[in-house]
């Protein structure tokens, strides 16, 4: 048998940044089915956020830390 996880959030957007409170610690993970696809632009946006980049989008949708309690 073959079994492939697709992992994914509640709200089906992936993660994407600096975990909150895990210093050094980035996230590229969630993207369901479209792991493999996304990965080109996922890699360019974490590079981006490392180096002090502009990211090409706003990535604010895919924070971390929006699933942090208000």
């Amino acid at each position: 048998r073959w079994h492939g996880w697709r992992p994914m959030t509640p709200d089906d957007l992936p993660l994407i940044g600096a975990a909150p409170g895990l210093q050094g610690l980035w996230l590229a993970t969630g993207h369901g089915m479209l792991g493999v696809s996304m990965s080109a632009a996922t890699g360019l946006l974490i590079r981006q956020l490392l180096t002090g980049e502009a990211p090409d989008l706003d990535v604010a949708p895919f924070a971390p830390s929006r699933w942090q309690a208000a």
